[in-house]
């Protein structure tokens, strides 16, 4: 799938919570792998257009303008369009929590505002990647291929905010990856058994200890599962509460997943993994890091939700058995749009759908699969190996 990108030691958080800051060298590093060009709109050397604020440099140099004192607006008008239409806008921030930032695309009385206050947790240095998508209501008509005005704007007393090198770029063809959780005979019966026929490949999410028991997947299915292609992800040894256990016994379960992934022959992916139970962080996420190069957190994470930043352009959801087909085209009709990486995620896939929330029927999820394959010149069916190391 193109040039290896040799990102072996870095950890990436797929949680798509917004609560993991992205440092800029990383970004920029894996960029180049998800775009076909980017420009800078602007990186704050002439300052004479903009009104309001003052130059200010970032501690690696970066020039940008600050606003300090609560309510204000710092804006450009550059007199001819920028260009957006098809692009993403990144761009260097300093942010104070409080501060309730936002960005304002417009022309005339024309707007697109994106609020910045879901894009990050905590006080100080971030990168911000916007995507059209996650744009707010829109005032007026604006269209991206007339904005030719950028503004900020700061709501909080005695806040500071800093921005700085806005750049924008246009990202690579749009990826999907089916990804099924907790390793059911499903996954070999139905969902490998049929993308088979269409030559994709999915993700299965292994509990080691399951394996082999009634209804779930037996190595002996992994293992042909694996010549093919299919890509298997730890979620640990026995499906615990990560976030409830001692440490010791955390970290084992852990370990425990990957041994087993690493003894049946599975490469990359194994140190992959999905956590259970609440979000690990502080002493516990440093745990996981020693077994870990990303990690997913389980259940229904809203798609709507944000990441602080994110070269991959990254959505989530989660199939659930009320769900109608449409739900799905419509996803994959966004991510084409958008040029977004579409996880869809799934659990057990049955032919009647029972009391199981997160069972899907088999037609619909054969439906899905119909549905990348008849558009597989605008969106790319591929692995989660393959979307993260490979551009």
């Amino acid at each position: 799938m193109g040039t290896k990108k040799g990102l072996d030691p870095l950890f990436r958080n797929l949680n798509y919570y917004g609560t993991e800051k992205l440092d800029a060298a990383r970004f920029w590093n894996e960029l180049p792998y998800r775009v076909d060009s980017y420009t800078t709109i602007d990186d704050f050397v002439d300052q004479s257009g903009w009104v309001r604020g003052t130059p200010c440099v970032f501690p690696d140099g970066t020039l940008g303008r600050e606003m300090t004192g609560g309510t204000q607006t710092t804006l450009r008008e550059y007199g001819v369009p920028l260009g957006l239409e098809l692009a993403y806008i990144v761009f260097d921030a300093y942010l104070e929590v409080g501060s309730s930032p936002m960005i304002i695309f417009g022309h005339g009385e024309n707007s697109f505002t994106y609020s910045l206050s879901t894009r990050f947790t905590e006080t100080g240095y971030h990168k911000i990647r916007i995507n059209k998508v996650d744009a707010n209501t829109p005032a007026g008509t604006p269209s991206w291929d007339a904005v030719d005005r950028i503004s900020f704007r700061t709501i909080g007393s005695g806040t500071t905010i800093r921005v700085g090198n806005i750049v924008a770029y246009s990202a690579k063809k749009p990826l999907c990856t089916i990804w099924i959780d907790d390793a059911c005979e499903s996954d070999y019966t139905k969902a490998y058994d049929y993308m088979k026929t269409k030559s994709m490949r999915g993700v299965s999410t292994i509990i080691s200890d399951y394996v082999g028991t009634s209804t779930r997947l037996t190595i002996t299915q992994m293992k042909e599962m694996l010549a093919y292609g299919w890509e298997f992800v730890n979620h640990g040894a026995s499906h615990l509460s990560l976030s409830a256990l001692p440490l010791p016994q955390m970290e084992f379960e852990i370990s425990r997943g990957l041994e087993f992934l690493l003894n049946i022959g599975v490469g990359k992916s194994a140190f992959f993994f999905v956590e259970s139970g609440a979000e690990l962080t502080g002493q516990r996420l440093e745990i996981e890091k020693r077994y870990v190069t990303a990690r997913r957190q389980s259940g229904a994470i809203p798609y709507t939700s944000i990441p602080v930043s994110d070269s991959f352009n990254i959505r989530r959801h989660t199939g659930e058995k009320t769900f109608p087909l449409s739900t799905y085209t419509d996803l994959i009709d966004a991510a084409i749009e958008y040029k977004l990486w579409l996880v869809l995620a799934f659990h057990r896939l049955v032919d009647v759908v029972g009391v199981d929330q997160y069972e899907i029927e088999t037609a619909v999820f054969q439906g899905i699969i119909d549905y990348l394959d008849t558009n597989k010149a605008s969106i790319k069916t591929v692995t989660a190996a393959e979307a993260l190391y490979y551009g």
